[in-house]
């Protein structure tokens, strides 16, 4: 991915489609951009096999958007993200087959309030690689809180005409994945030292 990345940069550097000093930084986001594309169209072929595609649509459609602006782990490596991705992918499968239709309705209103909580305390969580300006943080902070707050109310609404939906459940997992996507970034930021044991995790509003 990054030899394709880095060829596709230098080609728009030489059409002058983009300045050289920025070239570096365009192959970077291309190629987590290919990458990412990558990791969604295999879950999504793999969901084909499983009968479980538009359950997996809804739970990308939940993570996604929230994921972009809240942060969280970022793997060492390409592959090591899309394994853990792909193990993601299967244990929402396993939840959504096996979870019994009269706990949807607990699932789905513990994870509103904890996503709503957690979104609002924590995010956004920056990566160790790519820090944000003081400008960006404050954007991605308004974003993710709002993308919360849809998505709090659209579980809501969709409890009340229908708690027992399997998409509602994907949706919440979607919602959830993130949550514990940020937990473990934390996680990993106390392992390696970046974050003092007094420090306080919670961000001021």
């Amino acid at each position: 991915m990054k030899k394709i990345s880095d060829k596709i940069a230098n080609c728009f550097v030489e059409n002058k489609v983009i300045e050289e000093e920025k070239c570096e930084i365009f192959a970077y986001g291309l190629e987590l951009m290919m990458i990412t594309v990558f990791d969604i169209l295999a879950v999504l072929i793999l969901s084909l096999f499983l009968h479980r595609f538009l359950e997996t649509v809804i739970y990308l459609a939940a993570f996604i958007p929230l994921r972009i602006y809240t942060g969280g782990y970022h793997a060492d490596s390409a592959l090591k993200c899309f394994l853990i991705f792909l193990c993601s992918f299967v244990l929402f499968v396993a939840i959504i087959s096996i979870v019994p239709a009269i706990s949807y309705i607990y699932i789905e209103g513990s994870v509103a309030v904890i996503g709503l909580i957690a979104v609002f305390a924590l995010a956004p969580i920056e990566n160790g690689n790519k820090p944000l300006s003081k400008e960006e943080i404050l954007v991605y902070r308004k974003i993710s809180r709002c993308i919360v707050i849809i998505q709090t109310l659209i579980t809501v609404v969709f409890m009340l005409i229908n708690c027992t939906s399997l998409l509602l459940l994907a949706f919440s997992l979607g919602e959830i994945s993130v949550v514990f996507a940020m937990s473990a970034a934390l996680i990993k930021e106390y392992i390696r030292g970046r974050r003092k044991p007094d420090e306080k995790i919670f961000r001021s509003s």
